[in-house]
C-alpha cells in the first residue's frame, strides 16, 4: 500500500481537474467555432445566412450556443 500525503493527494486533484478544465475548454471552442463560422460564411451569397435558416425570433437559439460555447471555453482555459 503507497501512501500518499495531503500535499500529494491535492496536486494530483488539481492536475486531474485541470485536465478536466482544459477538455471543457476544447468543447466549448468546439461548439462555439462552427457556430462562428457560419456566421461569417453567411456573408457570402453561396451559404444561407443564420437569419434565413432560422428566423429573427430562432436566432437567439445559435447565438445562445456560441455564447455558452464561449463561456465554457472561458471557463476550461482560464488560469488560476
Amino acid at each position: 500500500m503507497v501512501r500518499t500525503n495531503s500535499h500529494t493527494r491535492s496536486s494530483m486533484t488539481l492536475l486531474i481537474t485541470g485536465r478536466l478544465r482544459r477538455g471543457l475548454g476544447w468543447l466549448g471552442l468546439a461548439v462555439a467555432a462552427p457556430l462562428l463560422a457560419w456566421l461569417a460564411l453567411g456573408l457570402l451569397p453561396i451559404v444561407p445566412s443564420m437569419l434565413e435558416v432560422f428566423g429573427v425570433l430562432g436566432l437567439r437559439t445559435p447565438a445562445a450556443l456560441a455564447v455558452a460555447g464561449l463561456l465554457l471555453a472561458a471557463i476550461g482555459f482560464h488560469e488560476t
